[in-house]
């Protein structure tokens, strides 16, 4: 592949070379104007093609790099679903967290389609992040008697508890003094289960705010999690 890309290069240069020099590359007699801008249009062609071969290598390679420090680590390959333990089947603590679920899962609907998971039975949701493999829970919850919020989470180790060295709760103590959305946390229902999560407050939110939180926590969880999983091994 990096020698079809370095043949597309040179290939390119070539073309545009010529065409500088008004000539068509075939031919070392001058040509007319048509030839020329034949010449420049294969020289972009190329370099086009070379930009398409290197973005498909560059992602396979991150593909790589993150499943290599998941079996360094022992990670598990499942994507998670749903954070459990979000509430009470479908009872709501106080209006508001009624209302804001109600909000939620019409917004969930619009944005995600069938894509996206709604438990029938407690107020929380998963929802695919476009453009990554990252899926994101939503949770309803309480707050006091008369406010609600909701959770944005994902398992940047995917379920399943993890066996935490001094340097992983370390990098995850200083992730969290860098990041103005989103921190990590343990679950401590799940036998400290790695989450990384933030909390927006029901009053305010709006279907667009929710939809640019989410791939926030997608995005952060993407940059963090192999350094993460690497720091399992040390």
């Amino acid at each position: 592949m990096r020698l079809l890309r370095g043949l597309l290069v040179l290939f390119g240069i070539g073309m545009i070379v010529n065409a500088g020099e008004g000539k068509w590359a075939f031919t070392e007699k001058p040509t007319g104007a048509g030839l020329i801008a034949l010449d420049v249009v294969i020289g972009l062609a190329c370099f086009a093609a070379y930009y398409v071969l290197w973005r498909r290598m560059h992602r396979a390679s991150q593909a790589v790099a993150i499943q290599g420090a998941k079996r360094e680590s022992g990670v598990g390959r499942t994507l998670p679903t749903a954070r459990p333990n979000q509430g009470s089947p479908m009872e709501f603590s106080n209006e508001a967290q009624r209302e804001c679920y109600t909000a939620v899962r019409n917004w969930v609907a619009a944005l995600y389609g069938e894509a996206a998971w709604i438990d029938e039975e407690m107020p929380r949701f998963s929802v695919p992040v476009p453009a990554t493999d990252i899926i994101c829970g939503l949770g309803v919850r309480p707050i006091g008697e008369q406010e609600a919020a909701v959770n944005i989470w994902t398992f940047p180790l995917d379920e399943g508890a993890q066996e935490l060295t001094e340097p992983a709760l370390r990098f995850m103590l200083e992730a969290n003094s860098k990041f103005a959305f989103g921190n990590f946390s343990l679950q401590p229902e799940s036998d400290g289960v790695v989450v990384f999560e933030y909390d927006v407050e029901w009053e305010g939110l709006t279907k667009d705010r929710l939809r640019s939180l989410v791939v926030t926590i997608a995005l952060a969880t993407r940059d963090l999690r192999i350094d993460l999983a690497r720091q399992l091994t040390t």
